[in-house]
Formats: structure tokens, C-alpha cells, sequence
């Protein structure tokens, strides 16, 4: 079965996704390279595709088995190899080729909605962290035992709502500078590229900067964003506004036989006094009480957990009901779940891969590119994966190990004969 898995996912990927002779689109600036940059692309791709957590197991690899996915007389690179070709490679290829993927996903109208809304998440985490390697594009944290650790920080723009969570872009953050500035140029280079890449753009507190809001608006994108900061003016109004009223809305979601959330919503149009925003803003205030049952003393005992959450947005109330905007907020955890932590547990994306500015961002195309073309594959064949009880991590192991059994020496068709 695990070779069926690994034939499949080969087919699949040349038949629907990867572009005729996308191979030659790869230039770096080595002279007469033994190695053609293309090479080093489809090693890279195949490399993430199945979950290799470092260039030096990717090196291991690819002399035992992922040298059957290349041309017969093609030698596999090695570490020091895709190192020195990441760091003069071109990102323009490789950024076309990844929109390639993400368009044909979206034509094949494979991305998820909420309601009929598509919905992006952006977000920033640190990557590629080191105790020793650095380089001028890392930012620098400072522990307490006077250690410092090196990392490269991102903002990521993924679709959430469902599956597959295609991640759209990113953009790296500048020594200095701030989230919403990286979040900014990301959405000028998603419009650039896909122009109306989301209709609804969700982020957390940290993002509650007019600036941004305006910058959205400006590209006729909606927005939903938490508010923790007590001390913003529309903050201060919302609290006072919705302290003198009843609930503008009530329900009931059974969870399960023994689980509901009572939900209470607030919700207030035309808030003039977010300082910098160019239009007026609507809040929404939602309250759960959560009940179940938890295991204390030994014993079985009800337990209720309540939750508050305050939200603006650009929506108006007859675009989007407040259970609407209650389930945007509560989606936009899957950047955190199905998004980095899965990044970082599945695909080791807090290994120090590589530290320089052109080459780090090289080894993350790639990395992400076989991210979504993995989680495009499950999706499209998700009642088999689904029965056969596997997480995503052990499917890509079999794809591994099946890759190294298997006796047939020209997979390289599924990757290099497009072209």
C-alpha cells in the first residue's frame, strides 16, 4: 500500500500541479554547475514533501533512495551543495512556480470557505533558529543567562476554514521593523499575485494597527481582528456601550451527548473612534459558557468554562451575522494548530536549516510548496487516508520508506520528463 501511496502522490503532483519544464525555470549562480539547480529544486521539494528534518538527512537520503527520483545520470547533492546553490538562487522562479500551485488549487476551486467566504489568516512566528549560525537578515533574542538565540522571523498568510489550509505566502520580517509591516508588503505581494486572494483577512490583537486595517480596505478586503488592548478608545466604548444593553443574540450548540456552548453576542455598528482608521468600524462581543463534565478527585464532576472575546470589523451586519464572525475568530487558531505547530512538529521548521537572507527564504518556497502539495494530495484522496487511521506524519514516513524498497528506477518522469 505504502508504494501505491508514493506512485500516486508522484502522479498526482506531475499530472495536476507541476507546470511543463518547471525544472529549467531554476537558475542560481554557480558556473557550470555538476548539479543543475533544477535538481537541486525537485530534491528540495521531495525532500519536504516527506518530512526530512535536516539538509544533512535530506544529503543521507538522497544518496540512498531520492536518487531514484532523478535522472539516472544525475548525482544527488549534497548539504554543502544545496547550501551554496540556495544562497545565489533566484526567487522569482520559484515564487511563479509556487503560484502556479496555488492557482490551480484555487481554479479547481479547492480551497476552503466559511459561509461563502474564503478567509485568510496572517500571522508571524520565528524559524530557522540557531544558538550559533546568524546572519544579517536574523533577529536576536536575549536570555536572561546572557545567551542569545538567532532566528529568522515570518509573517505567513494561510486559508483556514477547512481543509486543505493552503498557506497563500510569506513574507520574511526585517531586523527592526514591526509585524504589520512585513503584513503589509504580504498582502501587497498576494494582490500583486492573485489579486483578490481572500475576501476576509483575520489576525489577533497583535495586528490592531490602523495602518493595516486601512491597507486592507484600500484592496476591498474585509477584516476581523481581536481586541485585548483595554486602553484603545473603541475599546473603551464598545465596553461602555455594550454594559447598558441585553444581548443582541442568544444560542445553543451542542457539542456532544454530554458537552453544549451557550453563546451570548453584542454587536454595535458605525465606532468612529479607532484614532487613524478611515472608516467607521463595527465591534462584537461574544460571551460562551462552555459545560461538560471533567474528572476531579477521582470523581466525575460538571465543569464550565467561560470565554469573552472582542472583535472589530469592516463586515456590516447584514454581510456577516455575529455567529459568522464568532466562527472567523475561532478559525483563525488553525494558523497557530494546522499552521506552525504542525510546521514546526511535522517539518522541523525551527531547525536551523540555513542561515543567510536570499537562501533561508529558498529553503522555505520549497519547504511550504511541499507542504501544500502534500496536504492538496490527502485532500483529494481524504475518505482512503481518512479509513486507513494514519497521521501525517506516518503517511509521509511510508512514502519515505516505500521509496526505499522500491525497485523501479524511473520515478524521475513524474518530476523531470514534463519538460
Amino acid at each position: 500500500m505504502s508504494k501505491r501511496w508514493l506512485k500516486d502522490f508522484l502522479r498526482y503532483i506531475n499530472k495536476v500541479f507541476l507546470p511543463e519544464g518547471y525544472t529549467k525555470w531554476a537558475k542560481d549562480k554557480r558556473k557550470d554547475p555538476e548539479i543543475k539547480p533544477g535538481t537541486i529544486w525537485v530534491t528540495l521539494l521531495m525532500g519536504f514533501a516527506f518530512q526530512v528534518r535536516s539538509l544533512e538527512e535530506l544529503e543521507r537520503r538522497a544518496k540512498e533512495s531520492f536518487k531514484k527520483l532523478l535522472p539516472r545520470k544525475q548525482k544527488p547533492p549534497s548539504a554543502d551543495t544545496i547550501r551554496h546553490s540556495a544562497v545565489g538562487m533566484e526567487l522569482e522562479p520559484i515564487k511563479k512556480l509556487y503560484a502556479e500551485v496555488v492557482n490551480k488549487a484555487r481554479r479547481s476551486k479547492m480551497l476552503p470557505v466559511i459561509g461563502h467566504y474564503r478567509v485568510a489568516a496572517i500571522d508571524g512566528t520565528g524559524i530557522f533558529s540557531s544558538r550559533s549560525r546568524c546572519c544579517p537578515a536574523c533577529q536576536q533574542i536575549h536570555h536572561r543567562n546572557g545567551t542569545i538565540t538567532y532566528e529568522h522571523k515570518i509573517v505567513t498568510c494561510q486559508i483556514v476554514g477547512g481543509k486543505p489550509p493552503l498557506i497563500l505566502g510569506f513574507e520574511p520580517i526585517k531586523p527592526g521593523e514591526g509585524e504589520t509591516t512585513a503584513a503589509k508588503r504580504l498582502a501587497d505581494c498576494l494582490y500583486q499575485e492573485y489579486k483578490h486572494f481572500a475576501d476576509i483577512v483575520v489576525v489577533d490583537a497583535g495586528f490592531a494597527k490602523a495602518p493595516f486595517i486601512n491597507h486592507l480596505c484600500s484592496k476591498n478586503i474585509h477584516l476581523v481582528v481581536r481586541l485585548k488592548d483595554e486602553r484603545m478608545h473603541i475599546v473603551k466604548d464598545a465596553k461602555g456601550i455594550f454594559s447598558r444593553q441585553v444581548a443582541a443574540k442568544k444560542w445553543r450548540e451542542d457539542k456532544s451527548a454530554t458537552t453544549h456552548v451557550e453563546v451570548s453576542a453584542w454587536d454595535e455598528e458605525q465606532f468612529n473612534s479607532w484614532e487613524g482608521a478611515e472608516k467607521p468600524l463595527r465591534v462584537v462581543k461574544i460571551k460562551e459558557v462552555r459545560h461538560g463534565y471533567a474528572i476531579i478527585g477521582g470523581k466525575r464532576r460538571e465543569a464550565i468554562e467561560k470565554i469573552e472575546i472582542l472583535a472589530a470589523t469592516t463586515l456590516s451586519k447584514n454581510e456577516a451575522p455575529p455567529e459568522l464572525i464568532r466562527e472567523i475568530i475561532h478559525r483563525r487558531w488553525e494558523i497557530e494548530n494546522t499552521g506552525y505547530h504542525e510546521l514546526k512538529g511535522n517539518w522541523n521548521m525551527e531547525h536551523g536549516f540555513i542561515h543567510q537572507e536570499v537562501a533561508f527564504q529558498v529553503i522555505l518556497w520549497f519547504m511550504f510548496l511541499a507542504i501544500n502539495l502534500f496536504r492538496l494530495f490527502l485532500y483529494r484522496n481524504r475518505r482512503s487516508y481518512a479509513d486507513s487511521g494514519y497521521s501525517v506524519r506516518e503517511i509521509a514516513e511510508k512514502m519515505r520508506n516505500a521509496l526505499e524498497h522500491i525497485r523501479e528506477r524511473n520515478l524521475s518522469r513524474y518530476l523531470f520528463d514534463t519538460g
